[in-house]
């Protein structure tokens, strides 16, 4: 039986903190509760997520049968289900739900850009997702330049970098979202969310 890579490591951690003279065993009993904690407390809430997604799957008319013989549905169900227990802001647990409920409707296998998009979520902070809108007039109607200063500075700069790396933004005179840009934040909207 092959143990997980984050069984080892757990185990690791608390073994090195066990090793500490009086205060080790006490360290890691209280990280081993921790862990034990905030796990829970993530799955539970994952999985109110994901049930409430599948009623509105549901309620437009796809059955648990359909949505469990789904390929799609189901990788989507595995990349979300890693990225959210992944993160730590609701948000974000949030924008992986989303991307199952809208990526449902986008198509009947999993393609390369709902792969992409996933791994985006996954390695994106909430951040470069604020700031991505920043350029969407779908969630701004003032100018860039006033939406920017909101959140703008040097650690934001550098994640504008990535988004023209990645493809979702892109400059010519000025910097502006790409069609991927769009259809990334439209990825990871709640499903109520229409463009403002």
């Amino acid at each position: 039986m092959k143990i997980p890579k984050e069984d080892i490591m757990k185990a690791t951690i608390k073994g090195a903190i066990g090793a500490i003279p009086i205060a080790g065993s006490f360290l890691s009993e209280y990280l081993g509760l921790a862990f034990d904690n905030v796990a829970e407390a993530r799955r539970n809430e994952w999985m109110d997520l994901v049930n409430d997604r599948l009623k509105k799957l549901e309620k437009l008319g796809h059955t648990m049968e359909e949505l469990s013989k789904n390929e799609y549905f189901y990788t989507s169900i595995q990349l979300a289900t890693q990225g959210a227990m992944k993160a730590h802001q609701k948000e974000k647990r949030e924008m992986f739900a989303n991307a199952i409920y809208n990526g449902f409707f986008k198509t009947d296998t999993l393609g390369d850009k709902e792969l992409f998009y996933f791994s985006l979520l996954d390695r994106y902070t909430l951040t470069h997702i604020e700031l991505l809108r920043c350029y969407s007039n779908a969630y701004y109607s003032n100018n860039i330049a006033e939406r920017k200063k909101r959140i703008f500075n040097d650690f934001s700069n550098g994640i504008e970098k990535q988004l023209l790396s990645d493809g979702l933004l892109t400059t010519a005179l000025f910097t502006i979202i790409t069609k991927s840009g769009e259809r990334f934040l439209n990825f990871i909207k709640t499903p109520e969310e229409e463009t403002k």
